[in-house]
């Protein structure tokens, strides 16, 4: 029977109850089997065996361990493309888990902390920290630099947890834990340091929901102390606390086995089914008496099909969360994919531990540790680099991310979402909307050329800002154009500048094409004014500037407002920069600029094409002529040769002091004595 108060605000009625805790004798008992039978598969073979201290830790977070005990004998089974996992199910003491502070919805929205001491970035970031355990193939291994690192991880994580899973949290409140959580067998190792006991049950998926579910268990307990301290020895009291502390920290699983303490909770949370539900719903209580117990799937065995129980597991959460019904927002997405990407890579020894570092968040190590240049526009050109075809290792990371994210084929406007999310784990003090501006801006910026499909590469460099632009300058005097590798290094690193500081974010509500970031971006790269601005931008983020000075539209001059430089927004940089049949008319190329450039595709060009036709052995050995097209060529030509006459008579009297000597007049090939067979002659 629901009470009209709890019928009232959605509550639902204890589905678990509030169960008893398991004896400790059950749990030995369990434990014991579990080292005498170890887990058989489905044909019989023995795939783990335990020892003590394995055993007891998988006996330890269950009920029920009777349950247990009988699907050890048939464990269930799930077979991804890593290998098979093997689980059992039941309900599990939430005091007996902990959170994993990888967690990739909070991971991309934590705050990036500098470099310590000795170089080392303290945040959680999976592919540093976990890896499968060399001692048990089901068993991940995690790493801290020391236990404080540890406790400000999984505080951290815990708090944007909350932040961000504001309906998760109302909904556990009133409902429990409905789904099960996925947990698996973890061991801890502290660079500085030691724990007294390192193995816990980590909630690989459902991370969430364990980290809400310590926070009202938590809150229960600050309860209970402030109104019910007289109930309570100095001992108990003590241990109630500390489980209440770490229940808050949510490492309680980890670093607190207190059954005393635990069965006070459970006794004191029984207690309140006597209190009116008027007070339980203004004390917010009845959230902590569905948050004892979770239904839970736990990990007890691995048998490896050329994968290990970490790529198995992520495989397992990237379909409940990348192609699943549970999708995450796109920058957890994101910057999940690109750790996952890195971590094949330098699991199969194709990434150096300075890229490693350098294209992942705790980007400061590469600078510190290994000497990489520092420019935040370096590190954003890597990672186009190393995402969009660039890079020595692109084919290898196009694969991995093609399986990370299971497609057949990768989109530009997919690699470009990973590598947005991880140019903006650079940009700090942006409140929630400037990143979210920033973030829309990058997508559609790095989804098209140059930043891929780039026509020549582009180095791995980092040179000054002023000679950059000046050897991109010197590329679109000469030869080489818009496309030179210093014009498209300098376009991609401006352009990501440009799209964090404003002026190449979008403008919204505005439909003309010609005025999209991309477009924008692709006339600036052919204009001397645009290549000037591209490197202001880029100084500007050198320097930690957030703005580049305003242009007045007609004189280009800098805009000042008294003495203050006002910034350049978007609109400003598109009347810069307006559609081509607005823009105003340009510097134009002299009559010897054309007729050399005209020379040029007729040196370079149709001679080439004329060498390479004449050695196809096609034509060689049988002497085939396709009529038709070559007919049409000729007469092509032969216009050409009309108007090119045209303009030698018009333009005369221009260049009679310096007309360059009159050329050759070639024949049509296979016309050696000059007579203009088919009409063509120069």
């Amino acid at each position: 029977m629901v009470s009209p108060e709890f019928d009232d605000q959605g509550i639902k009625p204890l589905v678990h109850g509030i169960p008893e805790l398991p004896k400790a004798a059950q749990t030995k008992a369990l434990a014991r089997s579990i080292k005498r039978n170890g887990i058989k598969a489905h044909d019989g073979t023995v795939v783990a065996e335990f020892d003590d201290a394995s055993a007891d830790l998988l006996a330890y977070p269950w009920v029920f361990p009777g349950q247990i005990a009988g699907q050890l004998q048939a464990p269930q089974s799930v077979s991804v493309q890593a290998g098979t996992l093997y689980f059992v199910t039941g309900l599990a003491l939430v005091t007996r888990m902990m959170a994993a502070y990888h967690n990739s919805r909070a991971r991309s929205k934590l705050a990036i902390p500098p470099a310590d001491s000795d170089g080392h970035v303290p945040m959680p970031w999976m592919v540093r920290d976990v890896q499968p355990d060399p001692e048990r193939e089901h068993q991940l291994l995690i790493t801290a630099q020391n236990l404080d690192a540890l406790l400000s991880a999984a505080h951290n994580t815990a708090t944007h947890v909350e932040a961000l899973q504001k309906q998760l949290k109302e909904a556990l409140a009133r409902e429990g834990v409905e789904e099960q959580v996925l947990l698996t067998p973890a061991r801890f190792r502290l660079i500085n340091g030691t724990l007294t006991s390192d193995s816990v049950w980590i909630g690989s998926d459902g991370g969430s929901r364990i980290t809400i579910e310590q926070g009202f268990l938590a809150d229960a307990v600050d309860y209970i102390l402030k109104h019910k301290d007289e109930q309570f020895s100095p001992k108990r009291r003590a241990g109630l606390e500390r489980l209440g502390v770490y229940l808050r920290g949510r490492v309680a699983g980890l670093l607190v086995r207190d059954a005393v303490a635990e069965r006070d909770l459970r006794d004191e949370l029984e207690d309140l089914r006597d209190e009116p539900a008027g007070h339980l719903i203004a004390n917010r209580l009845y959230a902590a008496q569905r948050a004892l117990v979770a239904p839970a799937r736990a990990l007890v065995a691995f048998r490896p099909h050329g994968g290990t129980v970490l790529d198995a597991t992520q495989q397992l959460i990237g379909n409940a969360h990348k192609r699943g019904p549970k999708q995450w927002d796109t920058a957890a997405t994101a910057v999940d994919t690109r750790d996952e990407v890195l971590r094949k890579l330098d699991n199969d020894g194709e990434l150096a531990e300075r890229e490693k570092y350098l294209l992942g968040p705790a980007f400061e190590e590469a600078y510190r540790r290994f000497g990489v240049p520092s420019n935040p526009d370096y590190r954003a050109a890597e990672l186009v680099r190393f995402f969009h075809d660039q890079h020595p290792s692109s084919e290898l990371a196009r694969k991995a991310t093609r399986e990370v994210l299971r497609f057949s084929k990768l989109m530009p406007t997919q690699r470009a979402k990973v590598i947005s999310g991880a140019i903006l784990e650079q940009v700090h003090e942006a409140d929630a909307r400037r990143r979210q501006l920033i973030e829309s801006a990058l997508d559609e910026l790095l989804a098209h050329p140059p930043f891929w499909g780039a026509p020549v590469r582009w180095p791995n460099r980092d040179p000054e800002v002023s000679d950059l632009v000046a050897e991109a300058k010197k590329e679109q005097d000469g030869e080489e154009g818009d496309q030179g590798p210093a014009t498209i290094e300098l376009t991609v690193k401006g352009g990501i500048a440009l799209a964090i500081l404003g002026p190449l974010q979008r403008i919204y509500g505005d439909d003309d094409a010609t005025r999209r970031n991309y477009n924008v971006l692709d006339r600036m790269a052919t204009d001397p004014l645009g290549l000037e601005l591209l490197g202001e931008g880029i100084q500007a983020l050198r320097d930690g500037r957030d703005q580049i000075v305003k242009r007045d539209p007609d004189s280009h001059k800098p805009v000042w407002d008294g003495k203050t430089a006002k910034a350049m927004d978007s609109a400003n940089l598109r009347d810069l920069f307006p559609s081509s049949d607005k823009q105003a008319k340009k510097k134009q190329n002299s009559e010897s600029d054309l007729l050399k450039s005209i020379v040029k595709h007729l040196t370079k060009g149709v001679s080439t094409d004329l060498d390479s036709l004449e050695e196809l052995p096609k034509v060689q050995q049988q002497g085939v002529t396709p009529a038709d097209e070559l007919t049409e060529a000729i007469e092509l030509l032969s216009d050409q040769r009309d108007r090119l006459g045209h303009l030698k008579r018009k333009h005369a009297d221009y260049f009679r002091e310096q007309a360059p000597e009159p050329m050759p007049e070639p024949s049509v090939p296979g016309d050696e004595d000059g007579d203009g067979a088919d009409g063509l002659t120069w």
